[in-house]
């Protein structure tokens, strides 16, 4: 099964929430690779969340987009 590499911009509350749900009931077949926030401190929580994942941070969403290990973007 191929499994489906995802990046999440803005992970907030909303968007940490939905990294982790994914990191959690769908981790056999997609995996977190990056995660994008203008705020670090929610960077760290968000990736703190994650237990199966172990993204890549940025501050700058266009350093996500350049990535090209990411199949989708949240």
């Amino acid at each position: 099964m191929t499994v489906i590499r995802i990046g999440f911009i803005g992970v907030g509350h909303r968007g940490s929430g939905q990294a982790a749900h994914v990191d959690r009931h769908f981790s056999a077949r997609a995996r977190t690779v990056a995660l994008a926030d203008i705020d670090p401190e929610n960077l760290k929580n968000a990736a703190r969340r994650l237990t199966n994942s172990a993204p890549e941070t940025y501050t700058d969403w266009r350093q996500l987009l350049t990535r090209d290990d990411v199949d989708a973007v949240c």
